[in-house]
């Protein structure tokens, strides 16, 4: 397995852990009122996804310098596009539709430095890592979450050309610019060994991690693929306007 080996600093650094992605296949056209300008909907297969991912940031840093809080759990839904490189060929990434984070302080500068939709949420980790992940939030009063549980086989790396790797070696984030220009940033870390939940779920309203009444009906649905991954260093570099 290729390492990958960050440069120092980053913008952004933290130890991701507990991660779970839940994945659906979508009608391609419902993503389309958020892609942004410049890219395409990637698809497996000729399939388009969305994923609902909880994870748990630990010893977070700006531009190396101790940043606080120092661990706190995050939600996001996210789909999955391609950006054409001048030079030939794709570089995949994800384009965020909400991102939820208990902290005000954390949602704002979020915002404002990587336009990112990011959400004051209440959440918890309900899990405890060994035998279960489970990620829960409230807003305006209505709660929802979604758990795995985890499974006694080891993880593995994802096979090439499957869906663990499609939905997974995603290393660069998208937005669409004020100005109508394309935005991105490069999120570098190892590859993850994952593991593959047979029990998982969600539960309350959807509709809290999108907009669109079609996205959530898709999401409580049973998940096409349900993966769980133990995580580790992350860095997350700059947000720039795409040539």
């Amino acid at each position: 397995m290729m390492k990958i080996t960050p440069p120092s600093p980053a913008f952004l650094s933290a130890n991701w852990q507990n991660i779970l992605i839940l994945s659906w296949p979508v009608d391609a056209g419902l993503l389309l009122p958020y892609l942004p300008p410049g890219l395409d909907i990637d698809r497996f297969d000729g399939t388009a996804y969305i994923s609902a991912v909880g994870l748990t940031v630990a010893n977070s840093r700006v531009a190396g310098i101790r940043a606080g809080p120092r661990r706190y759990p995050q939600v996001n839904c996210r789909f999955y596009v391609r950006r054409a490189l001048p030079a030939g060929g794709h570089r995949p990434g994800v384009v965020f539709i909400r991102q939820l984070v208990p902290h005000r302080t954390i949602a704002l500068t979020a915002r404002l430095i990587y336009r990112e939709p990011f959400q004051y949420a209440p959440i918890s980790d309900d899990g405890d890592g060994q035998r279960r992940i489970a990620y829960g939030w409230r807003i305006n009063g209505q709660t929802a979450g979604f758990g795995a549980e985890i499974p006694p086989t080891p993880a593995q790396y994802a096979a090439p050309g499957s869906l663990a790797e499609f939905l997974t070696a995603r290393y660069w984030g998208y937005n669409g610019a004020s100005d109508g220009r394309l935005r991105e940033y490069r999120v570098r870390r190892e590859p993850w060994p994952l593991q593959t939940a047979a029990i998982c779920g969600f539960e309350g309203d959807a509709n809290m991690l999108s907009d669109s009444g079609s996205i959530a009906a898709a999401i409580t649905n049973p998940p096409a693929s349900a993966l769980i991954a133990a995580g580790g260093p992350t860095q997350i570099g700059w947000p720039h306007r795409c040539a």
